[in-house]
């Protein structure tokens, strides 16, 4: 399994979950320990790094991801479909939560020169995602009211489950290498895109919290042709670049996918409250 370096654990400030996170000077401290390029390129274009942040930061992150209210989580699903060029996938998502806000700012820290776009993630019993390789060109709407193509250069996904057993399943499986990835808590894998990937489907009624999402570069960074399933959510949409929140007519229309694939009523919940068996 490949690792990033690990975090110096004497490392503990006397300070809050909530005071640490609103701090731009603790989470650079804590972040300048990582050069996530150079990481990569040591370890063939995917490395995971334990520890990824304070104890208890990861702690309050998890309890804030728990708190995030029902009505908040959006059911994402679809089935492989070429003419929509969706991929198999179901899974409960996020991005408007404050919790998700917070955490997207100390990932954006990471590598500042990035565009980042990331959400949370709840995965219940059967969720998964089908083979894939994460290719998107997204169209960011800037503060001038232009319109520019950026791309996903980067994805990650932070894990928030504890007392995760294999057996549980929802791993992600590098297709490059074949090897698997149980989710760890406070742990980060950042990989370059494109890369093909999928995670299994989880087995247990317990939730698998993450955060996931992409740090885009403006242009086109790769072709897209003749590519089926690049999108973990199925219509990706335009940003803006000015504030890293969707427009209002992009929440809409990402409304309207969920109200389509269920038009009788919401998903029932397939999770169980409590994270930890």
């Amino acid at each position: 399994m490949v690792k990033g370096k690990r975090p110096d654990k004497t490392f503990r400030p006397e300070i809050t979950y909530e005071e640490w996170i609103e701090s731009n000077e603790k989470i650079n401290m804590w972040l300048g320990q990582y050069d996530i390029v150079t990481l990569l390129n040591e370890n063939n274009g995917l490395v995971k790094i334990e520890n990824f942040l304070p104890d208890f930061v990861a702690e309050g992150a998890l309890k804030a991801v728990e708190s995030i209210p029902e009505e908040e989580w959006e059911i994402t699903e679809a089935n492989h479909t070429y003419e929509d060029n969706d991929i198999q996938h179901k899974f409960w998502s996020t991005e408007d939560a404050e919790a998700v806000a917070d955490l997207r700012r100390v990932l954006w820290m990471l590598l500042p020169k990035k565009f980042p776009s990331f959400s949370a993630a709840r995965y219940c019993k059967s969720n998964h995602i089908a083979k894939h390789d994460d290719r998107a060109h997204i169209p960011i709407g800037m503060a001038d009211g232009e319109v520019e193509i950026y791309s996903r250069e980067f994805a990650a996904i932070y894990y928030l489950t504890k007392d995760w057993k294999h057996q549980y399943g929802g791993q992600l499986m590098d297709l490059a290498t074949g090897d698997a990835y149980s989710p760890e808590f406070n742990s980060l894998i950042v990989f370059r895109v494109p890369r093909d990937h999928m995670v299994t489907a989880v087995k247990t009624a317990m939730p698998r919290y993450s955060i996931f999402g992409w740090w885009l570069e403006q242009g086109e960074l790769y072709s897209l042709e003749n590519e089926i399933g690049t999108e973990e959510e199925p219509n990706p949409v335009s940003e803006r670049r000015d504030s890293g929140r969707p427009t209002k007519k992009a929440r809409e229309a990402k409304s309207a996918d969920t109200q389509a694939s269920n038009p009788s009523k919401r998903p029932r919940r397939e999770c169980t409250k409590k994270q930890r068996p």
